[in-house]
């Protein structure tokens, strides 16, 4: 008990860190406040601290794309032309058909989670 500004528990005068208001005679006496384990000063006053914190993750986003089997279907009529050499030796013969493609292509993404990383900042949430 804190009598006289002597803190008997603790074996010294005037303020001792577990006694805020020595010299109050007979504060303690009803509950014991003192545990010799406690170093914090005993106090009425709970606060909280608040701290806003940025916290980020890169990710690497890669495309994909799976072909499937690729289809191919003729368009009408092939078109046939003939051209002839200039001086007469030889002839040269174009054929052109109109062919429909059917590629079946699935894309996607691949993404690939980089370290992720905190820091303080300045903004406050609402």
């Amino acid at each position: 008990m804190n009598v006289n500004g002597y803190c008997e528990e603790y074996e010294k005068y005037d303020k001792c860190d577990k006694c805020e208001d020595y010299g109050k005679e007979d504060k303690y006496d009803d509950y014991d406040k003192h545990d010799k384990d406690d170093k914090r000063e005993k106090c009425d006053c709970d606060k909280k601290a608040e701290q806003v914190v940025d916290i980020s993750v890169p990710i690497e986003v890669c495309p994909e794309a799976d072909l499937g089997k690729i289809e191919t279907e003729c368009c009408g009529k092939p078109k046939v032309e003939c051209e002839q050499e200039p001086c007469g030796s030889s002839v040269s013969i174009i054929i052109t058909q109109s062919v429909k493609i059917k590629i079946p292509v699935k894309f996607g993404i691949k993404t690939i989670e980089g370290n992720s990383f905190i820091k303080c900042c300045d903004k406050h949430c609402d």
